[in-house]
């Protein structure tokens, strides 16, 4: 008999025995010579109730009717504590969510919501705490939209109420409507030539009235802010780029990244190609171009907040995001007199798109594309030479 965490990929290499699981008292796994059953066993009357097997029932399940049965033992539906009930939840959301949004979803959850009590003593009062407690507008709104869900999920697994009802979003969410200037753009690519050498030190930087010292860039960062300028793509969407999403000059982003869960290809200018190529090395072939420092190259850059004050010190740039880079770049494609659909194809927003024209219009309109962003690469050029 032993006691360790469960997982998908420990479960499938387990030898023959009895084992339990760290994650949850009472569920355990009997490993025989053909199969793997789920069981879970009270701890005082050491009886043990049947689960399923593995491979019909996944652990995800398994786990959920382990906390049902030791609920209905103890004659208490929200007896659980809420570290036990945030795993439990994260499990079952695993199945549905693409692994970024899993990932965002746990650390959200695991980051602003510490309590050891259980369920049904968390009350109005400490949502409410936990919130305030968070200084950013945008992540208040996030942990209290996760927070909400995962109580939702809890009745009536292990919950007779959320404690989250009655509560409201605690910031009143406008949409963003920052277009960077012409002069403001040129600043930020300047900054980001300048900076992004090694990550360290310092360096100096001319502004229209005055000179500042900022900390220089990492490389990765001022890599990713620059295609960001030439592509009009999501940040996410850039700094998980590999060298095998691209062939000749079509860059081919996976479902499994996309925000809308849609393959999204599209043609590069020669600005951005150039500036991959300089990135990639000749071992990066299939894996990240801008692997997150210390991760071995298994994340992506995840260095965004540090680096974004670092790059408004060195461009003098301030009261922007780089998602506003997105909404620059769209709207300078307009301004270029490129099409809408031609421009809304290629920030992938498909949305734009009415259900008869994603069902009869295949046409992948690469060409039409390619002649867009040449033109807005040869329009950036000439801005950025002008400066």
């Amino acid at each position: 008999m032993s006691t360790i965490h469960f997982n998908d990929t420990t479960i499938r290499t387990l030898k023959k025995g009895v084992y339990y699981d760290t994650a949850l008292k009472g569920l355990g796994l009997r490993v025989g010579k053909t199969r793997k059953s789920f069981f879970f066993q009270n701890g005082q009357e050491r009886l043990r109730t049947p689960i399923g097997v593995f491979g019909a029932i996944s652990l995800a399940d398994a786990r959920i009717e382990a906390h049902r049965l030791k609920g209905s033992r103890t004659q208490k539906t929200a007896s659980l504590p809420f570290p036990e009930a945030r795993i439990a939840f994260l499990a079952a959301q695993q199945k549905r969510l693409r692994p970024r949004s899993h990932q965002e979803l746990t650390r959200t959850l695991t980051r602003h919501f510490i309590w050891t009590k259980r369920l049904d003593e968390i009350t109005h009062n400490d949502i409410g705490r936990a919130i305030d407690a968070i200084e950013a507008p945008s992540e208040a709104n996030h942990a209290f939209k996760d927070i909400r869900t995962m109580m939702n999920w809890c009745v009536p697994r292990f919950l007779k109420h959320s404690p989250c009802n009655g509560l409201k979003m605690p910031h009143k969410r406008t949409a963003r409507s920052r277009v960077l200037s012409d002069a403001e753009l040129c600043k930020i690519w300047r900054a980001c030539e300048q900076g992004g050498a090694d990550g360290s030190g310092e360096h100096i930087v001319r502004n229209d009235s005055c000179e500042v010292v900022s900390p220089s860039l990492p490389a990765n960062y001022a890599t990713i802010v620059k295609l960001l300028m030439l592509t009009g793509q999501r940040r996410g969407e850039i700094a998980a780029l590999q060298s095998s999403w691209i062939r000749d000059d079509i860059l081919t982003i996976p479902q499994s990244v996309t925000k809308n869960g849609r393959e999204h290809s599209i043609p590069l200018p020669a600005t951005a190609l150039h500036i991959i190529t300089q990135a990639a090395s000749p071992t990066s072939i299939g894996s990240l171009l801008f692997p997150a420092r210390g991760s071995g190259g298994s994340s992506s850059f995840n260095g965004f907040s540090k680096s974004k004050v670092a790059l408004d010190k060195a461009s003098g740039v301030h009261g922007w995001t780089l998602h506003d880079l997105r909404r620059s770049y769209r709207s300078n494609l307009a301004r270029l007199k490129v099409p809408p659909h031609i421009a809304e194809r290629i920030v992938n927003h498909i949305s734009s798109r009415t259900e008869v024209e994603r069902i009869y219009d295949r046409h992948q309109y690469l060409d039409e594309m390619r002649e867009a962003v040449a033109k807005y690469d040869e329009w950036l050029s000439h801005l950025l030479e002008r400066t």
